[in-house]
């Protein structure tokens, strides 16, 4: 093969290969004056927003996840008794009493007092403090379609007064549900 006949073949590659990289920019170009079509979707296959959270007032009943009916009622507020009193002599204990009903067709364990975090209105948490004078604690199981009733006790601030209770059930749990405080 001769040299002019192989810089020739050269030359025609290296033409096709710029042609073919220069459609490929058009093609690719923001101001590509073809519209395509936009898919169609049906409307069931569309699937229903997860509601993250939900928010109730203090007394009000929330359903959590299809499985129980809760309601956090207001709280009282207490400055101890004999067996616990505040570690601040400006704190308060806030007693919330909780009522759990499983409306679930099976028996459920009753969510413990540590998934229910007590908030101030500064975005500060609270740990719960145990009072046995104060109820029985949120313990044990619940049949369906039973009622069980336990208290959460924590210490805050007297100068504080609202205040959120929230509970997610599960790590896995989509739904946040807050109670709305103020004392």
């Amino acid at each position: 093969m001769s040299v002019p006949l192989l810089r020739h073949r050269f030359f025609l590659l290296a033409t096709l290969l710029l042609i073919a990289c220069g459609i490929l920019a058009a093609c690719a170009s923001p101001f590509n004056s073809t519209a395509s079509p936009t898919p169609t979707v049906e409307n069931d296959t569309i699937p229903t927003p997860v509601a993250q959270s939900q928010e109730v007032k203090a007394g009000g009943p929330a359903d959590v996840e299809g499985k129980f009916i809760i309601t956090v009622k207001k709280p009282t507020m207490s400055s101890g008794d004999a067996s616990v009193k505040p570690q601040n002599a400006s704190d308060q204990l806030l007693i919330f009493t909780v009522a759990i009903k499983n409306v679930s067709q099976q028996e459920q364990d009753v969510p413990g007092p540590a998934l229910f975090i007590l908030t101030d209105s500064s975005g500060k948490t609270y740990t719960l403090v145990t009072d046995p004078s104060a109820g029985a604690a949120l313990q044990g199981t619940v049949k369906a379609g039973k009622l069980v009733k336990g208290v959460l006790v924590f210490e805050v601030p007297k100068s504080l007064h609202t205040f959120t209770v929230s509970l997610k059930l599960t790590s896995k749990s989509q739904l946040v549900t807050i109670w709305d405080i103020s004392v």
